[in-house]
């Protein structure tokens, strides 16, 4: 094997281990956004729920 070979099979590989890299980290990042979102719908639902227990004792009183 000569030394062009070499370097383009280094080459390759390199190229194959930054695309799974950066694939794991576009998951981590998909993992993140899909946690965060969670937590939004599950305050909003809260609030909404507040808001809703809020509204039924002003109109008891």
């Amino acid at each position: 094997m000569d030394a062009t070979s070499s370097l383009e099979v280094i080459s390759a590989r390199l190229a194959y281990a930054g695309a799974a890299v950066t694939t794991i980290g576009d998951v981590l990042s998909m993992i993140s956004a899909g946690i965060a979102l969670k937590l939004i719908e599950e305050q909003n639902g809260q609030q909404t729920s507040n808001g809703n227990g809020n509204e039924s004792n002003f109109k008891q009183m």
